[in-house]
Parts: C-alpha cells; sequence; structure tokens
C-alpha cells in the first residue's frame, strides 16, 4: 500500500502547511487539547526555533497535524473525509496566498514611505540603505511584485 502521507495532490501536500483557524463566516470550534509537557516543549520550541515560519503558535501546529492526520486517515478509510481535505487545503492556500499578497503590498508601501523620507530629509545614507535593502530582497519576492520594486527604486534613483 501506498504511504498515504506521501500523496500529493492538486488539494493536498504533506510539504504544506494547514493552520486556517476560521471558515470565511468567521466560524470555529476550539478543542482543548491536555499534550505531555515533553510534546509542549518539542513543539514550543520548533516554533520559537522559526525554521517554519507557517508554525507561530501551538495552535498552528496542531491544526496542521489535525489536516495531516485527517487525510492519512481519510485515505486508509476509503476517502471518507477527501471533501473535508480538499476543501481546508483549498482555503489554507487561498489565506496563504491572500497573506503573502498583503505581505508583499505592505512591503512595497513601506519601502516607498522609507525612500520618501529619506528623499524629504536629504538623508543619503538612510537613502542608499534604503535601496540596498530593496534590491537585495528583489530576488527573493515573486512576480509581478519584484518588477514593481524595480520600479519603485528606479522613480527613486532618478
Amino acid at each position: 500500500m501506498m504511504d498515504p502521507f506521501a500523496q500529493e495532490s492538486h488539494e493536498y501536500s504533506p510539504n504544506k502547511f494547514y493552520t486556517r483557524a476560521v471558515d470565511k463566516q468567521g466560524h470555529k470550534e476550539t478543542l482543548h487539547v491536555p499534550v505531555p509537557p515533553a510534546i509542549y516543549a518539542a513543539v514550543s520550541e520548533l516554533i520559537a526555533s522559526r525554521k517554519f515560519p507557517a508554525l507561530r503558535t501551538p495552535q498552528d501546529f496542531v491544526r496542521d497535524a489535525i489536516i495531516h492526520r485527517l487525510h492519512y486517515l481519510s485515505t486508509m478509510a476509503g476517502g471518507d473525509y477527501d471533501d473535508i481535505v480538499a476543501r481546508e487545503t483549498f482555503l489554507a492556500d487561498v489565506q496563504r496566498l491572500k497573506s503573502e499578497a498583503t505581505e508583499l503590498e505592505q512591503l512595497l508601501l513601506q519601502t516607498e514611505e522609507l525612500l520618501k523620507i529619506a528623499q524629504s530629509t536629504a538623508d543619503d545614507q538612510l537613502f542608499d540603505t534604503a535601496i540596498e535593502h530593496a534590491m537585495d530582497r528583489a530576488d527573493s519576492i515573486r512576480e509581478p511584485y519584484r518588477t514593481r520594486l524595480h520600479q519603485l527604486v528606479g522613480r527613486f534613483r532618478h
């Protein structure tokens, strides 16, 4: 039998994090789950390490674990929960993409604000540092935000 955790589809990937807490109407249910102290310490240490930025809280860790386990059990049970897993993983992806787009928009706005401050105060060191940081970030930013960042920097360089 194939390993259910290794199965990837357009809805599910074992390499993704699924931390969505509420549905689109804002509905949620709360679980209170006691865990052994060693497990809590390990989860807390993992979150504090920031090796996995999608896991910001122990609750994120638990929500992600629930989706992965539900996927596994659904596969073992003949797909009884595939619809729920597909819906939740899709909505988690939508939330992640929306959050990423918002963060990238904020990066552009904050960079522009910083460059305006540097320009209006004639602070050449701040201006040069802001330009350098923006260009260092550009390669790690996806399109179309990369192009917009280059255009922003180009407007201020002239």
